[in-house]
């Protein structure tokens, strides 16, 4: 077991040793190469994936690259109302001169129920939904949409560097990875 990265340092606190059937929703997010993708978004240079999971009374945090579960700091933790045995992937991102932040990309299971076969376009309608339960601007949802908006000039207006274009798969927290 790693220790936690500083970014990870700020958005968790002390690891948690009991996490029941929650990784069975989280995976180190698989980058697949040549599968077409309707919904682009970015991956900010270097940001970590996380894995937020709403247990009733808390958010807990998985980090594939430490493989570890963690409380959340309660600045980035999703709200109380947050239906319960929630999973949502997000990207842990720091903007230029600002703290680290959540970006939540994905949905991989809501009230325990795994978000297969969705479609991705469908996945990230109920992330708007659900986009009431993050505190932001610390936790926020993440744009999706066509690989076209995604135009230079456009990533040259974000807060951070972007270090490669993701397309949303078909399994939830699969991703296309084009790097620049």
């Amino acid at each position: 077991m790693r220790a936690a990265s500083c970014l990870t340092n700020v958005v968790c606190q002390g690891p948690c040793l009991w996490i029941g059937d929650h990784l069975d929703y989280c995976k180190p997010p698989a980058i697949l190469q040549d599968q077409p993708s309707k919904l682009w978004t970015w991956v900010p240079e270097g940001s970590e994936w996380v894995y937020l999971i709403k247990v009733v009374g808390f958010t807990l945090a998985y980090v594939p690259e430490s493989d570890t579960v963690y409380f959340v700091n309660p600045a980035y933790a999703l709200r109380n109302a947050c239906p319960p045995n929630t999973v949502v992937a997000a990207q842990c991102a720091r903007d230029e001169g600002g703290p680290p932040r959540l970006l939540v990309v994905d949905l991989l299971c809501e009230r325990g129920v795994a978000a297969r076969g969705m479609e991705p376009a469908a996945r990230y309608a109920r992330l708007q939904e659900l986009q009431q339960h993050f505190v932001e601007p610390l936790c926020a949802l993440q744009w999706c949409g066509e690989r076209t908006a995604l135009s230079d000039e456009f990533i040259g207006t974000l807060p951070h560097v972007v270090r490669a274009r993701v397309g949303v798969g078909m399994t939830p927290g699969d991703f296309v990875m084009e790097e620049f």
